[in-house]
């Protein structure tokens, strides 16, 4: 924590450290009030994000570890000035080990899920998934069960390169491999590996992924519609307060 404390930036509630004995240290926090956004953000205050505050800790060797909706702060619902708080779990970025269980199941990266090495990059995917909550009004990837989540990346990035999952220590209720391909398990073999019930069916709500752009032939992007099919002009309206 005394690296975070001394380490000035807007986008952090300051911390102060009370010494209560050699050996305990109390964080003690801004108190804030708990205020509700009337609305959600405009898209150009949340898209300030990663360049304010998870670049800032990458550059003194920080990772936070819990970045969440309840740890960003909007000033005010217009404005984009935004705080990370509540820096309990941060850690310098070399002390995080492989298998290392950090950040709530909405927000775990598919490193810490998979049994990866760690580091700051943890805290880029919280980040997108905040973003990504904010902009749509609900979280991109189902939770119940690890399995889920990792069964609803698969399904948008596609499966994770070989290599990737040779290095996985925590690989095996997850993927399996045929012949020598790996493949995702299905849920009945996720079950039967960990006893852990899972959703057999999953209609991913958010955006659907099409294969090319006709402004930029060849790449992949996505068709961002909700649940109601509403495109994404009428979410991003929604969003700065159109009707």
């Amino acid at each position: 924590m005394a690296v975070v404390s001394e380490h000035s930036h807007p986008g952090y509630v300051p911390p102060t450290l009370h010494s209560t004995s050699p050996k305990i240290n109390l964080l003690m926090k801004a108190l804030c009030a708990r205020r509700q956004l009337p609305r959600r953000p405009p898209i150009s205050s949340t898209a300030l994000l990663p360049s304010q505050l998870v670049g800032s800790l990458k550059s003194i060797s920080v990772t936070h570890c819990d970045i969440k909706l309840d740890n960003i702060m909007f000033a005010e619902p217009d404005s984009a000035n935004v705080k990370l708080i509540d820096f309990g779990l941060a850690v310098e970025t070399k002390k995080l080990s492989t298998g290392t269980e950090i950040q709530i199941t909405p927000f775990r990266a598919p490193e810490v899920i998979l049994g990866l090495p760690l580091d700051e990059s943890v805290d880029m995917w919280a980040l997108g998934v905040v973003l990504a909550s904010v902009y749509f009004g609900n979280y991109p990837f189902p939770f119940d069960t690890e399995y889920e989540t990792i069964r609803a990346m698969v399904q948008i990035f596609g499966l994770p390169e070989a290599e990737v999952l040779h290095k996985a220590k925590y690989r095996a209720p997850f993927f399996t491999r045929d012949n020598g391909d790996w493949r995702l398990r299905t849920p009945e073999e996720y079950t039967e590996s960990t006893g852990e019930q899972v959703e057999k069916d999953h209609d991913p709500w958010w955006p659907e992924v099409t294969t090319t752009d006709p402004g930029r032939r060849g790449e992949r992007h996505f068709v961002a519609r909700d649940r109601k099919g509403r495109s994404e002009g009428h979410i991003v309206g929604t969003l700065n307060g159109e009707t």
